[in-house]
């Protein structure tokens, strides 16, 4: 938390004390539940006296009777995840509610009714077993791996999507920080060539460099210190997407060959008079901590 709160006192881009998470469109809000819609509203305004767990009993106590099966596996995860993900979308990347969106839906990660639940059952032989579920949140990161990444969004929806989905990776939120796939998924655009690469650049190179700047270490051990093996859908995947966007990178998916490879792109793109100053003040700032984590590596 001290991590986050100190990266983001670095970038000083101006914010309003407080954010617009209003997200009524033309059309009604699927989630219909305005009980927890305000109560996320309420906990996450930065200087809120209603709490972050007053925010998640409420949510707990509105979407499941203690005494009935998950409602939310009827289909209202699906709909609180695109809920939360939409405020998350709308809060800018540096503004204070998103960290505190962050902690709601760690908080949420540990209830016993929201976050998973047991059943008992009885095998053919007659003996009884037990086996725990915990597939109402789950909904929640198949959501995130739907919409990421933000191709659909505005460019500034689509950085502030990043930088929660990063912020998410950094505080290990239900284990998350264990999957490099995103953290990888967000900067291999650095290996893009940019001279046919579309428009998007600027969202692109902002979006790595706070995923850097949010999850730097977690990355950095994941991608070079302790790799883990890809899984035959992870491998191609990224096989996938580098027959896609032709790749100016053919080393190795794992090591300091790549991070380092990162690193001086985002120098790069530091220096570069057709990106704005706030993009690059974030490169430089994210080749800057990567050159870091490589230097004070054991």
């Amino acid at each position: 938390m001290s991590q986050l709160r100190d990266t983001d006192a670095n970038i000083d881009t101006h914010v309003a004390s407080n954010v617009d998470t209003d997200t009524d469109t033309d059309e009604p809000d699927p989630f219909d539940y305005p009980e927890v819609v305000k109560a996320i509203e309420r906990c996450i305004e930065p200087d809120s006296d209603f709490s972050i767990m007053q925010a998640a009993r409420i949510t707990d106590e509105i979407l499941l009777d203690k005494d009935e099966e998950p409602k939310l596996r009827n289909g209202t995860s699906f709909l609180l995840a695109e809920h939360i993900l939409t405020i998350a979308k709308k809060i800018p990347y540096n503004h204070p509610s998103q960290i505190k969106l962050v902690l709601y839906v760690q908080c949420m990660m540990q209830s016993q009714k929201l976050g998973g639940y047991v059943a008992e059952n009885t095998s053919d032989s007659g003996e009884s077993y037990v086996n725990h579920f915990r597939d109402n949140w789950e909904t929640f990161w198949w959501t995130i791996r739907e919409w990421f990444p933000g191709d659909a969004c505005s460019d500034d929806e689509d950085v502030n999507f990043s930088a929660f989905c990063a912020r998410l990776y950094g505080m290990n939120v239900d284990g998350w920080g264990t999957d490099p796939t995103y953290f990888i998924y967000a900067l291999d655009y650095l290996e893009c060539d940019m001279r046919i690469q579309g428009g998007g650049t600027e969202r692109a190179i902002r979006s790595a460099a706070l995923w850097v700047l949010y999850s730097g270490q977690l990355g950095f051990d994941a991608v070079v210190k302790w790799p883990r093996k890809f899984s035959d859908r992870e491998a191609h995947e990224i096989a996938r997407r580098r027959h896609q966007q032709p790749s100016i990178y053919d080393g190795p998916i794992y090591g300091i060959q790549r991070w380092e490879f990162w690193r001086r792109r985002l120098l790069e793109e530091s220096v570069n008079t057709g990106m704005d100053e706030e993009t690059k003040r974030l490169a430089r700032m994210a080749a800057d901590m990567m050159a870091a984590y490589a230097r004070n590596s054991v």
